[in-house]
């Protein structure tokens, strides 16, 4: 890897669709439990990425309001993060309808910045690729790196966020000197 940068994306196409659940709550007060949102996420999302998540986060019940939306966090095997947005598209009678939509990455696990900074230099065989620990998923983010070259000497490498667009992060990779 000579000096300068690379370039790769990190990428989590994930489409979402429609749920519908029978709703808890007394007759005054409609609402799908948090438990059961956060169980239909992990359920939709992990079948679509073909894995099963770390972790699936909700703040609070979901209310049996049309056009309630609430934000959800989803953490995936390598310890990235996203966001996951329900939205309340329809309540009949004790059934309530949602979408799930795909949000935002919030934070690039360290497994996955260590794997693409692998994969992203093809003219030379890394060993020993190591980061720092986790990186925001936010424009101007660095992670330091390290790892061996195939003369087995240690180099250091930034890893910087250049661009996030909905579930796609963009890094920069700068070879130190």
């Amino acid at each position: 890897m000579g000096a300068g940068r690379r370039s790769a994306v990190l990428l989590c196409a994930v489409g979402f669709g429609a749920v519908s659940l029978a709703a808890a709550g007394c007759s005054s007060e409609l609402y799908v439990e948090r438990d059961e949102v956060e169980a239909t996420i992990g359920d939709v999302v992990g079948e679509q990425i073909g894995e099963e998540l770390n972790d699936v986060t909700c703040p609070e019940d979901l209310p049996g309001e049309l056009e309630a939306t609430m934000r959800c966090t989803v953490v995936d095997s390598v310890g990235s993060e996203y966001e996951v947005w329900v939205s309340v598209t329809g309540v009949e009678g004790r059934t309530v309808d949602y979408n799930l939509d795909q949000g935002t990455i919030l934070l690039l696990g360290r497994a996955e910045v260590e794997r693409v900074l692998h994969e992203s230099v093809d003219d030379v065989a890394l060993e020993a690729v190591s980061c720092e620990g986790d990186l925001p998923a936010t424009v101007g983010e660095l992670q330091r790196c390290s790892f061996a070259d195939p003369d087995g000497e240690t180099r250091q490498v930034d890893a910087e966020v250049v661009a996030v667009d909905g579930v796609v992060a963009t890094l920069d990779f700068t070879l130190l000197e």
